[in-house]
């Protein structure tokens, strides 16, 4: 459902999504910039989807943010699951002033429940195109389409694009919680309050003071919270990756035939 009215927003969430529990797909898009030292541009769209239905809210042709839009997205009872939305929902806040609670990094999820199929630094993100083909089996478009004008009336290419990827966050979510339904969710959920990733886990290490404000008492938290980073105790990363011999690399390579020209440089450099 494309919606480019704020009436028609606040409209929908209230008929379709006002006592809407569990979680929902979620991803933003903004138009690029292609030149060198410009500024980012703003959010444009805002894409939820459930089960059955995604919402595409493009923002940036209302004239104000929708009230039920932001109030969904600040209510703790609704996880947001995507691939690697960290630094999306800051730039949702320095933008549109909206906080978004209990958000679900999907890679970090992955990594959580499905541990001998993922090795690798923990925090490292793993593209929700990797995860669709892994688990389902099939090809999530990608392409030029990502880097399209997304504050332009959306074409039906963009729609679909844009639809496909939330609900896609969705069913993954979705599948890897089937596997281990009993898993920390601390491990891989956080809130993003006033731009800044909190936890309210007790297992989490806390980094400096606890943070203490009006804040928890508005969104029903604990009466602290610290500050969240990716990390998970039981985490396996798997084999270091093997390290050549610093010096051994740097000799000449014997070569077969004539000699080397003057001048050349025949050093074997480490591999990448």
């Amino acid at each position: 459902m494309y919606i480019t009215d704020v009436h028609a927003a606040n409209s929908a969430i209230g008929s379709q999504l006002a006592s809407y529990t569990g979680h929902c797909g979620f991803d933003l898009e903004w138009r690029p910039s292609f030149v060198k030292g410009e500024m980012e541009h703003p959010v444009s769209l805002v894409q939820i989807a459930t089960s059955d239905i995604a919402f595409l809210f493009q923002v940036s042709a209302m004239d104000s943010f929708p009230s039920r839009l932001k109030e969904l997205l600040e209510n703790p009872a609704v996880l947001k699951v995507g691939v690697g939305i960290q630094n999306d929902v800051k730039k949702l806040y320095r933008d549109w002033n909206v906080s978004v609670l209990s958000c679900v990094d999907l890679s970090l999820l992955a990594r959580s429940v499905d541990n001998a199929r993922w090795k690798g630094r923990y925090s490292d993100p793993i593209g929700l195109a990797r995860l669709v083909e892994s688990y389902f089996n099939c090809v999530l478009p990608k392409g030029r389409i990502s880097r399209s004008n997304w504050a332009a009336t959306l074409s039906e290419e963009q729609q679909l694009y844009a639809a496909n990827d939330a609900h896609a966050g969705y069913a993954i979510y979705a599948h890897l919680h089937s596997l281990e339904p009993t898993i920390d969710h601390t491990l891989f959920t956080f809130h993003a309050i006033r731009g800044r990733l909190y936890a309210t886990s007790p297992t989490q290490t806390v980094l400096g003071n606890c943070i203490e404000s009006s804040e928890d008492i508005i969104w029903g938290l604990a009466s602290s919270l610290v500050p969240w980073f990716a990390f998970n105790p039981n985490y396996d990363a798997g084999p270091l990756p093997e390290v050549k011999n610093a010096s051994a690399s740097r000799r000449p390579a014997k070569r077969k035939g004539k000699p080397t020209r003057p001048g050349r440089d025949d050093t074997i450099l480490p591999e990448l």
